[in-house]
């Protein structure tokens, strides 16, 4: 049973590093730019919740006057 277990973790270990030779670049860089995106986005999201909330507020108080 151990040889099984060794030869599939081996095989297991040789499948992990073929992965991370053909797409690590190519994942790293993918990656990067999500990041880069999302944080970009996140920004612009708040700002945009922030905007949205200030037109809010400008409504009720011109409903109120």
């Amino acid at each position: 049973m151990k040889v099984i277990e060794q030869g599939m973790s081996s095989a297991k270990g040789e499948a992990e590093v073929r992965w991370d030779k053909l797409f690590d670049p190519a994942v790293t860089a993918a990656y990067e730019i999500g990041v880069i995106r999302f944080a970009g986005g996140t920004v612009c999201d708040i700002f945009h919740i922030l905007g949205s909330m200030r037109s809010v507020d400008s409504e009720e108080q011109s409903k109120t006057d």
